[in-house]
């Protein structure tokens, strides 16, 4: 799979995980949902969880 955030930004990139976008933490019962997840890089992650994000 790719990046979604690389692609949004028209970036090509391998997606090296899986984020939760709401995280296990919050609500335990969506961790296995397709639409809380998304393929991310390990960069892109990094950003995400720098903005608070999950």
């Amino acid at each position: 799979p790719l990046c979604e955030e690389c692609l949004k930004q028209g970036i090509v990139k391998e997606a090296d995980l899986v984020h939760h976008i709401i995280p296990v933490d919050k609500d335990p019962s969506l961790i296995l949902v397709m639409d809380n997840l998304m393929s991310v890089c390990n960069h892109c992650h990094q950003v995400i969880h720098s903005r608070g994000g999950g």
